[in-house]
């Protein structure tokens, strides 16, 4: 009998359920144990297995925000500029300097290189603070370079030699629209069409980048790779840092999931009521045998509805609430992860879990240090790369000015400027940003202006005919007296 039915009858004086009648289920509601398997994953030596993990735990909140972190100030102020040979006259380093603005600030709905040089760092930053290792791609005839996806590539670099397998992942029918596409441009024969389209769906997904074969039969989709790794020259993957990391997210995932179950038992709150008397008879004997059918349409009645419930049970009347103890939910629970997180995530983790311990000075030192490092690092694999998409050497850097503390930063500035060694456009930029310099500058010489004009007066007692911005009465002005 549904558990409406059974309330009315409890209610309106109806019979009592029998013995048989009594609902005798268990609600089986566990969740999925966690899928980290971090025993594993600690003796997996396959990289795919450590980037496909690492890409999944970085869901977790406190690892995106370090992570994201670190990317910003990693990468703050990252500025691009054109490599002037020394040799070069004053003619020659105007035009390289023109031709470089027009590249990196672009025209028209053309991609700039200020955009370029932005997302592919960004990209490339993200991968290697979250796994150690980056890898990015580009074709010949490309506009802009793409990031792969480390869990999709296979890296070797023994002897010397650096080979990537990349695994594409684009479906057939895709590949043959792509070459009728290519087909209709006309910059490819037949037979090349034919060696793109043999590549990308005979492989079983599993192609070589930079394969000089493909690079010398297909010249126009040439491709070519470059990889960043926290140790240079690495005979293949590093192993990320964040392996280390996995069994904590384990107990995480096995955290958010118990929680998770209690909020929903506290939505899911029980009042039972006992009727009746307790069977003397042994379990599965007589009439004390639970009814099948009836165990299925009270699971029924019961499954996916959250609320206030009623049930009937064959014992003497009493009546039973159920509430999920708030005890349950302590924050305390989650500080094993967090400091076992923060070991991993290093000064930046340190430093949100004690910002309001007036640490930040020294944690910022301790990220200004492992930031110069990975930039050294990054700008061997930033710089040949944009300069290929620039046309012309590049060189480029960031900025160290989110290392300091706020308020020394504020000093350190403000002495600066005052004993000379800092200009006041330094001042600006540290104030308002790079972009907004020129406008500023702009802000500042029409107040001049203004100010200018409020000194020179309109009418003199010498009158005569001065020049503009003199004392004197203008041209065909009356005399008031």
């Amino acid at each position: 009998m549904p558990a409406k039915k059974q309330l009315r009858h409890l209610r309106g004086g109806g019979r009592i359920l029998s013995t048989n009648e009594a609902p005798a289920f268990i609600y089986n509601g566990t969740v999925d144990a966690a899928a980290l398997t971090a025993s594993k994953l600690w003796a997996s030596k396959d990289p795919k297995d450590w980037f496909t993990q690492a890409h999944k735990v970085e869901t977790i909140p406190f690892i995106s925000t370090v992570t994201r972190l670190n990317r910003s100030l990693y990468n703050f102020g990252l500025k691009v500029e054109p490599v002037i040979p020394e040799d070069s006259g004053e003619r020659t380093e105007k035009r390289i300097r023109k031709e470089f603005e027009e590249w990196y600030r672009g025209s028209g709905s053309e991609r700039t290189g200020e955009s370029l040089s932005h997302s592919i760092a960004v990209r490339t930053w993200h991968d290697l603070l979250l796994c150690d290792n980056a890898v990015v791609s580009w074709m010949k005839t490309s506009d802009s370079p793409r990031t792969l996806a480390l869990e999709d590539c296979d890296y070797r670099n023994d002897l010397g030699i650096p080979i990537l397998k990349w695994t594409h992942r684009i479906p057939a029918d895709q590949v043959r629209e792509l070459r009728r596409v290519m087909a209709e441009s006309g910059k490819l024969t037949r037979s090349q069409l034919d060696l793109f389209v043999q590549r990308y769906t005979r492989t079983e997904g599993n192609i070589q980048i930079q394969d000089p074969k493909w690079n010398e039969a297909v010249p126009e989709l040439a491709d070519y790779f470059s990889i960043v790794t926290a140790l240079p020259d690495a005979p293949g993957f590093v192993r990320p840092s964040i392996v280390g990391l996995f069994p904590a997210c384990d107990q995480f995932q096995s955290m958010e999931s118990g929680e998770a179950g209690l909020g929903w038992l506290s939505r899911n709150s029980w009042e039972q009521h006992s009727l009746g008397y307790e069977p003397q008879a042994q379990y599965g004997t007589g009439k004390t045998s639970p009814d099948p059918k009836r165990m299925l349409a009270v699971k029924k009645e019961y499954a996916g509805k959250l609320g206030a419930r009623f049930i009937v049970t064959p014992f003497d009347h009493k009546i039973t609430s159920v509430w999920v103890d708030p005890k349950y939910f302590t924050a305390e629970k989650w500080d094993t992860f967090l400091k076992r997180a923060s070991i991993w995530g290093g000064p930046m983790a340190y430093l949100l879990l004690t910002a309001q311990q007036g640490t930040a000075s020294t944690q910022l030192g301790l990220l200004k240090v492992l930031a110069d490092e990975s930039r050294k690092q990054m700008r061997f694999m930033l710089e040949p790369l944009l300069t290929r998409f620039a046309g012309m050497p590049v060189r480029v850097s960031w900025s160290n000015a989110c290392f300091f503390d706020q308020r020394v930063f504020a000093d350190l500035i403000k002495s600066a400027v005052g004993q000379g060694a800092a200009s006041y456009t330094t001042l600006l930029a540290a104030i308002l940003g790079e972009g907004s310099i020129e406008v500023e500058m702009e802000n500042k010489a029409l107040e001049q202006e203004k100010y200018e004009d409020t000194l020179a007066p309109h009418f003199d007692q010498h009158h005569g005919n001065p020049d503009p911005g003199q004392p004197g009465r203008p041209d065909g002005t009356l005399d008031p007296t």
